[in-house]
């Protein structure tokens, strides 16, 4: 009977091994996890800074920020032989309004002052080429004083094209100097 008790007094030793071999220790995984993930975090950074960044495609300028800085550099029209010629109340929705925001807007366009007359006969081209600009325009794109700044080059310069290519014999060499907003009202 002697030998009985001591087999299973082994059995349970085997069975039941102790706690320090079956488990990590708090202070184990904090002295080998720690730096694994350090380790992880310093190479996922240079991954990304030195291979995925520089494939990144680069952020251009919009095309209107060129535009403003061409404009900067031309010379200023004397304006005392021209006059100006008022389109008021246009309203358009902007792109991506969904029909819920609108601009209200109303211009003076410079024109000289001989043609006065004969440039009512063009008003719905002008308005025309007024709403197809502003409803290409997102309202970010039309909140801030850069942003009209920018909106009123491009509209003079749609205007001179328009002049140029459709109405090129009924106002020869007219080239619109200027766009002013005297009424810009976005809700």
């Amino acid at each position: 009977m002697p030998d009985e008790p001591q087999e299973v007094t082994e059995e349970e030793q085997e069975e039941s091994p102790g706690p320090s071999k079956s488990k990590l220790s708090l202070k184990t995984l904090i002295l080998i996890g720690l730096p694994m993930i350090m380790v992880q975090v310093l190479l996922a950074y240079f991954i990304v800074s030195y291979y995925i960044e520089p494939k990144l495609p680069e952020i251009k300028s919009r095309p209107e920020d060129k535009k403003t800085q061409e404009t900067r550099g031309e010379t200023v029209t004397d304006l005392s032989d021209y006059v100006t010629f008022p389109v008021e109340d246009v309203i358009v929705n902007p792109a991506g309004s969904a029909g819920q925001r609108y601009l209200s807007i109303s211009i003076n366009v410079y024109i000289p002052k001989e043609i006065k007359e004969k440039i009512s006969d063009v008003e719905p081209e002008i308005r025309g080429v007024i709403i197809e600009r502003i409803s290409r325009k997102r309202l970010d794109e039309l909140d801030d004083f850069k942003d009209q700044q920018i909106l009123r080059e491009e509209i003079k310069d749609d205007l001179n094209v328009i002049i140029r290519k459709y109405f090129s014999s009924k106002f020869p060499g007219l080239t619109i100097p200027r766009v002013v907003f005297h009424k810009y009202t976005i809700q």
